[in-house]
């Protein structure tokens, strides 16, 4: 069992591209640029449950996959408890339901910090609680971290194009990735709003971040956003190439699971 979990983890660290452990910053910054934010996984899976660890890192390794917020922070939170660190997966409050959203807490130097590589934000470095309040502006995206009223509690709070902001309560209860399971459920399954799109979110260094939300792809570059459509297949299938540089994404093939649903890509 230990043999098998150090083949896993050793792959985990081969697809981040580290042979040893090059310290937690430089390990989360890896995450955030090398594994994308996708619900492809999700849309050709045709399963209401997460894939196992190893499915995930193959689609990182074969097929440019990466996850939703479960599986990005709920395995690397894995990864980081096997090179020892002292870790813990926090479930995140949103409208009611306590686990809708999963942040890592991680401690650094003894100074715990907050981790989120499946927000598909450029959160390139742990953010230090003791170093709250914390606000980023990311072309048309606001994401903001404070310390909430309750203790060892924090919200976290994203506001896109200036609507109304969507508070997440980021509650200091330890949580397993089983604990997740119904919403993950809810999520993967057939209407769910998750799947009712497609979505592909890519960060890259120097403050780039680039989307593909259906039809059309933003490109957010030193906090400003450029948007163009995407009129067909070809059109679509050559941004995941060009702009997400996703060169093995099957782009096509979930496209056809969105359509499906009932889900033209290319409608309106």
């Amino acid at each position: 069992m230990i043999q098998e979990a150090d083949r896993l983890f050793r792959r985990y660290m081969q697809a981040l591209g580290w042979l040893g452990d090059p310290g937690l910053f430089e390990l989360v910054r890896t995450h955030v640029i090398k594994v994308p934010v996708e619900n492809v996984s999700g849309l050709l899976s045709g399963k209401t449950t997460l894939p196992d660890i190893e499915g995930f890192l193959a689609g990182i390794r074969e097929r440019d996959l990466g996850g939703d917020v479960f599986t990005n922070n709920g395995y690397f939170a894995e990864l980081l408890r096997y090179l020892d660190y002292d870790v813990e997966l926090l479930g995140g409050e949103i409208d009611g339901d306590p686990f809708a959203h999963a942040v890592i807490k991680v401690l650094e130097d003894g100074r715990p910090h907050l981790v989120d590589v499946g927000l598909g934000a450029p959160f390139y470095e742990p953010i230090a609680v003791d170093a709250l309040p914390f606000r980023m502006e990311c072309g048309d995206w606001v994401y903001s971290i404070e310390a909430h009223g309750d203790a060892d509690t924090y919200t976290l709070t994203t506001r896109f194009q200036g609507a109304a902001a969507t508070t997440c309560v980021l509650r200091p209860t330890p949580r397993k990735l089983a604990d997740f399971a119904p919403t993950i459920e809810r999520r993967l399954s057939a209407g769910s709003d998750w799947l009712s799109r497609l979505r592909v979110t890519r960060v890259f260094a120097a403050s780039r971040v680039a989307t593909i939300d259906n039809a059309s792809v933003a490109i957010t570059h030193h906090n400003e956003t450029n948007r163009r459509p995407l009129a067909d297949l070809e059109a679509l299938s050559g941004s995941v190439v060009e702009d997400l540089q996703l060169h093995n994404l099957p782009i096509a093939d979930a496209v056809a699971a969105l359509k499906a649903r009932g889900v033209d890509v290319f409608a309106g």
